[in-house]
């Protein structure tokens, strides 16, 4: 089974009906149902796809903006899943976890792996961004790497390859 976790609807719809019409069992999780406990227990899944806003350290359950006062200043409210929040110890074989969010996979300052990178370390593949990315390229990404990956049959790693190789934004 696939599970999908989002906080941006309207950015994975249209990826999570790609991944249904192409026969895969989906779940699907958007807005406030993508809460906390829906990351208590993925490695149960065979593939995870979160598509949300993220740092190397957490994955943003949502994201409002508030005003500061009468000024044109902005604070971010925030509700995040830390890395040591996630319980990814025993995954199946063959698992593929996929976190669509800028710089879920940027490196530490010491250049060891982000604490994402780790918290996942036991899936057989586990992919992020290293750096920040665009929200409508990041979308396009997962529709093209789906599309090669379930219709032209293709590996991750092909998959992955020819999008870098062949879609620029």
């Amino acid at each position: 089974p696939m599970y999908t976790l989002t906080s941006n609807p309207e950015d994975t719809t249209s990826i999570f009906n790609q991944l249904v019409n192409k026969g895969y069992a989906t779940t699907l999780y958007m807005d406030s149902a993508a809460s906390r406990d829906k990351f208590s227990n993925l490695d149960k899944y065979n593939a995870v796809l979160s598509q949300s806003h993220m740092s190397n350290k957490s994955i943003y359950l949502g994201i409002e903006i508030n005003k500061i006062g009468s000024s044109n200043l902005y604070q971010p409210n925030v509700d995040a899943v830390n890395a040591n929040d996630l319980n990814y110890n025993n995954p199946k074989s063959n698992t593929l976890v996929i976190l669509n969010g800028c710089e879920s996979f940027q490196p530490k300052q010491d250049g060891t792996p982000s604490d994402l990178a780790n918290a996942f370390s036991k899936a057989t593949l586990a992919a992020g961004y290293e750096r920040e990315v665009n929200i409508a390229w990041a979308n396009d990404y997962m529709s093209g790497l789906i599309t090669n990956m379930a219709e032209k049959e293709m590996t991750f790693v092909e998959a992955d390859t020819d999008i870098w190789l062949n879609y620029m934004p």
